[in-house]
């Protein structure tokens, strides 16, 4: 890993560790339907993954761009006619509650299911090639909310550092391709993305990681995503398409109402409550000291204390929320103990450098931490 990467994982980790791994809420739905004026079918939800309520006003909508005319750099930029980049959230979203926005220019039926309609050229008037991200921070304005996180966000869905030209593929879906088949529009355009059940936390920004690329430059003039690597599910819009073509990324005709398509968000669901990762510790019985090094590589180990005899597990999760290694199971008596791991999986495999959660449980009680792997 060179230093440039270093030096941003090691912010990301830090990131990570003041705002707390599962205790966020995650971008759920993003959705760009019909696109005719004066009709513009946007949504965007998040979803609260833990078992904590989430006070909203910790947290901020902002987008950017990647276009060469837009005023500025990354998130907060603004481009011509693009409006305002920067929202603040407000009120409580309680355990697996979500919080849905969307336009005053996009179909009754969407603002219909929303919690907040935005008036003009707002932070959600984006047509597919731009990047919207959750960001938690103080402040008001972008400027201050990014200075405050070091424009790390706890989760988006694009880049504002990059134009794909369209918009980016997704899991394997490129979308249809251009007049002359030398490249594909994406997805994040005409189309309706879920997140998969099992991801409790955001992509810190890590768009390409999230998306599921598989090449090194993960560009729109070949397949450079798949399935199994992304965070997401692409739907294509429901209704019927130009010239007899459907398919996720397909225009769909002028028929603004989008019933068909809130039928298809409604399908969202999340296992993320249901993982016990969360900590529900009694005082003085399972402590968890950390582990050391943190960052590592090759190996970390991890120290943690029991104040009784009882039964214990020590399980390895990926930043998905899904179970990579099971360290032990069994009985331990009162005292101090630690476990090496080598970031290895259940089949010996080395995994992949980012961040991990340990979770020590005995019963209904655990503690967990956060590790990150550095190769």
């Amino acid at each position: 890993m060179n230093s440039k990467k270093l030096l941003q994982a090691l912010l990301l980790f830090v990131m990570l560790i003041s705002v707390g791994l599962s205790q966020d809420p995650i971008i759920s739905i993003y959705y760009i339907g019909t696109r005719e004026s004066p009709v513009y079918n946007h949504y965007l939800e998040i979803y609260n993954p833990t078992d904590q309520i989430i006070d909203l006003s910790q947290y901020a909508i902002i987008k950017g761009h990647g276009q060469s005319d837009a005023t500025g750099y990354g998130w907060g930029n603004e481009a011509p006619n693009s409006g305002v980049s920067f929202y603040r959230l407000a009120g409580t979203l309680f355990p697996g509650g979500s919080f849905g926005m969307s336009r005053d220019v996009s179909h009754a039926s969407l603002q219909n299911i929303s919690d907040v309609v935005f008036e003009d050229e707002c932070v959600l008037a984006i047509s597919g090639d731009d990047a919207v991200g959750l960001f938690k921070g103080a402040g008001t304005t972008a400027g201050q909310v990014l200075a405050a996180c070091d424009s790390i966000p706890i989760d988006a869905v694009g880049s504002p550092y990059e134009d794909p030209g369209q918009s980016w593929q997704v899991s394997g879906v490129t979308g249809p391709p251009n007049s002359t088949g030398t490249s594909f529009y994406g997805v994040t355009r005409f189309a309706i993305l879920l997140r998969k059940p099992n991801v409790c936390v955001g992509n810190a920004g890590d768009w390409d990681s999230s998306r599921g690329c598989i090449a090194d430059t993960c560009d729109n003039n070949s397949s450079t995503t798949d399935y199994e690597s992304s965070e997401w599910e692409v739907i294509a819009c429901h209704y019927p398409n130009y010239a007899g073509t459907s398919g996720p990324g397909v225009e769909p005709q002028s028929n603004p109402d989008c019933a068909a398509d809130i039928d298809s968000m409604a399908t969202f669901t999340n296992i993320c409550d249901l993982l016990g990762i969360e900590e529900t510790l009694v005082p003085g019985d399972l402590k968890l000291a950390g582990n050391y090094p943190n960052p590592f590589n090759p190996s970390t180990s991890i120290n943690f204390s029991t104040g009784s005899t009882q039964k214990i597990t020590v399980r390895i999760y990926n930043s998905a929320g899904q179970e990579v290694r099971s360290l032990f199971y069994g009985a331990l008596p009162a005292g101090d103990y630690h476990f090496d791991w080598d970031a290895t999986n259940d089949s010996g495999h080395v995994l992949s450098s980012g961040i991990y959660l340990v979770v020590i449980q005995s019963g209904a009680h655990s503690v967990s931490g956060k590790m990150m792997f550095l190769k």
